[in-house]
């Protein structure tokens, strides 16, 4: 055998042993995580299409396209969505800005309540009230008595993080970068801190032989629902 082929054969070796490692291991999944890949199966699924699903998926985190997913590419996606949420976010909130001065104050706060519950017609309850100014008081966290729209960012960014977990559920299907970008290391099976589409797609087969059972090499719908039961 000349050097030519020694190396060829070599590359090839390792090739093949990283591919078996990135197949073999697959980290920790989370069960929120775990939830959302099985809402991407579909009645008598193979394998073989659950990894093109993967396939699929994984150009939504790589946005420079450059075959891995990395935290840079987390951190734009999470930038854009949380700029989103944000925007719409803040647009209901300063609704209640009724003297158009860019600010909130505790007062203008509960008229808003009062006045969009008797445009619907429905009774307003102290306790509703109550938590209106509680809510306020949490924004305005210098105490003096005006919400801005910096302390409503800050707020606002502090109660996403609270719930990403329930929000990473809760993804639109038309969505499915929102609430991911902190994933990674649950795909990333040599812990480098990348994912490559073959580690991804790893973790979609290994997700895939628990949940079919009987080893038919097809998921049921059955299958699937009694898997999402069992991570409760």
């Amino acid at each position: 055998m000349n050097w030519k082929r020694r190396s060829c054969w070599a590359v090839a070796l390792v090739a093949s042993l990283v591919n078996d490692v990135a197949t073999a291991y697959t980290p920790p999944l989370p069960p929120y995580v775990a939830e959302i890949l099985i809402k991407e199966m579909k009645a008598d699924l193979t394998e073989e299409a659950y990894r093109q699903i993967a396939a699929e998926r994984f150009l939504y985190y790589d946005l420079d396209g450059d075959g891995r997913w990395t935290i840079a590419d987390s951190e734009v996606s999470k930038s854009y969505s949380l700029s989103t949420i944000r925007a719409s976010s803040l647009v209901l909130l300063m609704a209640a800005d009724l003297k158009g001065d860019g600010v909130l104050t505790a007062d203008e706060f509960r008229r808003k309540i009062i006045l969009q519950k008797h445009f619907e017609q429905k009774p307003v309850g102290t306790s509703v009230l109550d938590q209106a100014v509680a809510e306020f008081t949490s924004i305005d966290t210098d105490g003096d008595g005006r919400a801005t729209y910096p302390e409503l960012s800050v707020w606002l960014d502090a109660l996403i993080d609270k719930e990403e977990k329930l929000a990473i559920r809760s993804r639109p299907p038309s969505n499915p970068v929102y609430g991911m970008w902190s994933q990674i290391p649950a795909f990333d099976s040599n812990g480098d801190g990348v994912v490559t589409l073959a580690e991804f797609q790893a973790v979609y087969a290994a997700l895939f032989r628990s949940v079919d059972t009987n080893q038919d090499g097809v998921v049921s719908v059955q299958e699937a629902a009694a898997y999402v039961i069992g991570l409760k």
